[in-house]
């Protein structure tokens, strides 16, 4: 395909998400959640959901009983609703699988949009995720948990845990053999996604416009969101005014954040030739580790699609980077991560027959055009990993019980620093 070609191409997708994004966030923006099809509530799953995955796995085989509890967690942080279920089969097998719902407060589910995020997932796993993965025959990605069943009320995955995956501890932030993992993974999946949208047919085309059309960061979601930004902003810019360390940039901080929601759209806005379809919220909390025998970790796991979209890989690249790992481990071991996500993206696109499209340099300098979108995205993620978050608490009281000296309150001075220190800080 020529460069023409492909320029004009990819100005259409865009045009279509866009149109295809209003058209479904006006439609299902009223606020309304779900809690399953019948008879999945919070504690109850049942024969007749079993045995309709079963069928989908194995259509000779049947269910002989099956067990049903609630996932972990902290309920007050999530958007959907995990049921850990084991089935014994009449062959002889056992399944270890999630049950996964969307499900939040009334508050909750309107202004993140909880039905729509759900849908974009169970799309991702039905018709994106088995098109990326099956691209190397003789080396898959296997970067995804393997998915059962689709729909948009219910997705049935494997349970990682029974494997020995499990979420890191993300108090301290992640060390330099996790990013790494993540880091390689993350150059694997982007490629897998360059690779698939080099596909000059109807159905990638298709396939990427639906599912990497923006869910969030709309006009019409501005009413909702911007109210809650203002009030993060305020805690954040006195968390910022009391530490002597950044307190000279309390204007700056404030007028970035003052503009937070147009700028986050403007990172947001696709151009090529880096466009890649996004995870969208790659973070701490939604990527599980497997551990050799010497506890290091040896297999990595991304998990929630929610939030995919389309747009620069840097922005995957420092949102994880930001809300996940220390300044000591970005300053020390940032160029190191970022040479590995590019060989690895290199090798995968090598494997495919792609052209690379973009040197090492060039993403250098894109992660640093877009490390502001590491702040604005990790302002609001670290108050969700680092605070305890009461029953019934509002999007509002979780953005705003923040104060000097807590270990958000660390975390952001941190960034802020090495920002300064970048020449990022700009009004």
């Amino acid at each position: 395909m020529s460069e023409d070609a492909r320029s004009s191409r990819v100005r259409g997708l865009a045009a279509r998400w866009e149109a295809v994004a209003a058209a479904v966030l006006s439609g299902h923006g009223d606020g309304t959640t779900t809690t399953g099809p019948s008879g999945l509530g919070r504690a109850t799953v049942s024969l007749r959901q079993v045995e309709q995955v079963l069928s989908e796995i194995d259509p000779h085989d049947s269910v002989e009983g099956f067990t049903a509890e609630p996932g972990g967690g902290d309920p007050e942080r999530h958007t959907s609703f995990v049921q850990i279920v084991t089935v014994s089969t009449v062959k002889g097998g056992v399944l270890h699988l999630i049950f996964k719902t969307p499900r939040a407060r009334a508050e909750m589910a309107k202004m993140l949009n909880v039905p729509e995020l759900f849908r974009k997932e169970t799309f991702m796993y039905k018709h994106v995720i088995h098109h990326l993965t099956n691209l190397w025959p003789d080396e898959p990605l296997t970067v995804f948990p393997r998915s059962y069943y689709s729909s948009p009320e219910l997705l049935v995955l494997e349970n990682l845990a029974a494997k020995g995956y499990m979420v890191a501890e993300t108090q301290l932030g992640l060390d330099e053999n996790h990013c790494t993992l993540v880091m390689t993974a993350l150059g694997r999946f982007h490629a897998a996604s360059l690779a698939y949208k080099e596909a000059d047919n109807r159905e990638a085309s298709n396939t990427l416009c639906e599912a990497g059309y923006e869910p969030l960061y709309t006009e019409s979601r501005r009413i909702l969101l911007e109210p809650l930004f203002a009030a993060a902003a305020e805690n954040t810019v006195n968390i910022i005014k009391s530490s002597a360390e950044v307190a000279k940039h309390t204007r700056t901080i404030e007028a970035i954040l003052a503009s937070r929601f147009d700028r986050i759209m403007k990172f947001h806005r696709p151009e090529e030739p880096l466009a890649v379809l996004l995870h969208g919220d790659l973070w701490a909390d939604n990527i599980m580790f497997h551990y050799n025998e010497l506890g290091e970790p040896d297999d990595v796991k991304f998990l929630d699609f929610q939030m995919c979209r389309y747009g620069s890989p840097a922005l995957d690249i420092n949102r994880f980077l930001y809300s996940s790992t220390t300044r000591e481990v970005r300053i020390k071991h940032g160029d190191a991560l970022l040479r590995a996500y590019h060989r690895e993206q290199s090798r995968a696109l090598r494997q495919l027959n792609v052209k690379q499209r973009y040197t090492l340099a060039d993403l250098r300098r894109e992660v640093h055009s877009t490390a502001l979108y590491g702040l604005l995205t990790a302002d609001l993620l670290l108050r969700i990993a680092l605070n305890q978050i009461p029953p019934g608490a509002t999007p509002y009281d979780v953005v705003t019980t923040n104060v000097p000296g807590d270990p958000f309150s660390k975390h952001l001075v941190d960034i802020v620093l090495e920002l300064d220190d970048m020449g990022v800080l700009t009004p």
